[in-house]
């Protein structure tokens, strides 16, 4: 049986997250956090996530993070943990650099983001799956 991952959403939108809610479904063995402020997010990362889904432009009022920023939070706290990049940003240049820092993938919002998005996420859990099995021979 495939190991349940854990997966974290950071989005400023909440809108946005419920539909990523909903096209996530598609996933077996998951469990899904979804958090609209950088900072219970990060109060929440000790449980170390296996994939983090992360809006590169937050507006928060309170908080001065954007997803650069968290982006090497989570690096330098567990450079494990596979960051996915989900922004409607289409500088490739960004794109590339977010990558070069330890971004797993940077996805576009686009009409094909939500496929993209449950396809990566499929092949991390068939990396673990099959990481898991490895290990235990």
């Amino acid at each position: 049986m495939k190991k349940q991952i854990t997966i974290f959403a950071l989005d400023d939108d909440s809108i946005y997250l419920k539909v990523l809610e909903q096209k996530l479904k598609a996933l077996k063995n998951y469990e899904l956090s979804l958090f609209t402020e950088s900072v219970p997010f990060l109060g929440y990362l000790y449980q170390c996530p296996e994939v983090v889904i992360l809006d590169y432009h937050l507006i928060e009022e309170s908080s001065s993070w954007n997803g650069e920023a968290i982006l090497k939070h989570i690096i330098k706290f567990n450079s494990e943990i596979r960051v996915i990049i989900l922004s409607s940003i289409t500088d490739e240049t960004i794109a590339n650099e977010l990558l070069e820092k330890g971004a797993f993938k940077f996805i576009y919002k686009n009409e094909n983001a939500f496929d993209n998005l449950v396809n990566t996420i499929q092949k991390i859990q068939h990396e673990q799956y099959n990481y898991n099995i490895k290990t235990a021979e």
